[in-house]
């Protein structure tokens, strides 16, 4: 009975353990634990409009590129803005999560502040979540 309570634990622990992916994103609850953690700082990339879905609490909002991202993507300009006003936030120490609707403004985000040198990570699945993920509207209360 002490062999199966410690292997449960070992592999609880495992589970619990947070990973990020060499791509640049983490799951929605891993971003969860990082802010509940206070080692992150959320960034919401959406246009105003898509936050009428609503807004996780303490998000710093920055919106990323056009109001219709889809069907046009960021310009340079755009870009370089954003560069500049994460930068701000890269010296605080704390993870950048950055969040979009569905995991597609903040990839793209975080691939331009990658070209910056700004380490950032995207949530993966968005506030809403796609493809079956759960998004980070499913945890927050």
């Amino acid at each position: 009975m002490k062999a199966l309570y410690v292997l449960f634990v070992l592999l609880f622990s495992a589970c619990a353990t947070i990973s990020i992916p060499e791509e640049g994103s983490v799951s929605s609850f891993d971003a969860l634990q990082f802010l509940e953690k206070g080692e992150a700082v959320i960034v919401d990339t959406r246009a105003e409009y898509e936050k009428g879905a609503g807004v996780p609490r303490g998000a710093l909002a920055h919106q990323f590129g056009p109001d219709d991202f889809l069907s046009r993507p960021a310009s340079e300009k755009e870009k370089a803005e954003f560069v500049k006003e994460i930068s701000k936030l890269n010296a605080s120490g704390k993870k950048i999560l950055l969040l979009c609707q569905y995991g597609v403004r903040s990839e793209s985000a975080r691939q331009t502040l990658a070209r910056a040198g700004i380490q950032a990570f995207s949530i993966a699945g968005g506030w809403l979540g796609r493809d079956g993920q759960a998004g980070l509207k499913d945890w927050m209360d």
